[in-house]
């Protein structure tokens, strides 16, 4: 499933690229470099943007990555600024990884269950989900007219739900800034 991506083609890198500061960001590329530590080898980023994580990921010694994008002006961004390390594709094309991270991309699916599965699936030892719009309450929607996309806010009940059913379990998670929330998922 790779979702409908056509409007991060053409949305100035600029508007990505002022993100550096977000302390989710550093969280994830810590607890990357622990999970390395203790014999992780492999990370698949979904939804890598401007390759902003994989400025930080990538250094970590011993540790291979893969970024996959749904944009396909995105995907040759990343490859034109940071080499052959990216491909479009979607949730579906996951491959078997020790790590998958996904910072700021469940908010704009229609439903988070498909891509949390895959991803799920995917990894052996750890996915980090980063929120930009963490579970709440309740699942509500929004738009944002300005930037032209959707967010959605999940139920936190459906989303507990749904990792427990998967025989996962969230370990682990970090409140970066008022929005954001990092989840470190592990198997049971």
């Amino acid at each position: 499933m790779t979702p409908d991506c056509t409007y991060w083609d053409t949305v100035p890198a600029a508007f990505l690229e002022d993100d550096r500061s977000n302390p989710a960001r550093a969280a994830a590329a810590g607890i990357v470099r622990r999970e390395v530590a203790a014999g992780a080898q492999t990370v698949t980023e979904i939804g890598p943007g401007t390759g902003i994580d994989f400025e930080l990921l990538r250094p970590i010694p011993g540790l291979e990555y893969m970024g996959i994008d749904g944009s396909r002006g995105m995907v040759q961004r990343l490859v034109d600024k940071h080499g052959p390390y990216f491909i479009q594709g979607g949730f579906d094309d996951i491959p078997p990884s020790d790590i998958v991270y996904c910072r700021s991309v469940l908010e704009h699916q229609p439903d988070f269950r498909r891509p949390l599965q895959a991803m799920l699936e995917a990894a052996s030892r750890l996915v980090l989900v980063s929120w930009y719009r963490p579970p709440a309450k309740t699942t509500e929607a929004d738009y944002d007219v300005l930037a032209h996309v959707h967010y959605n806010t999940f139920a936190a009940a459906d989303v507990a739900t749904a990792i427990e059913q998967a025989g996962w379990t969230v370990t682990d998670h970090w409140t970066t800034a008022p929005d954001n929330l990092l989840q470190e998922i592990r198997p049971a």
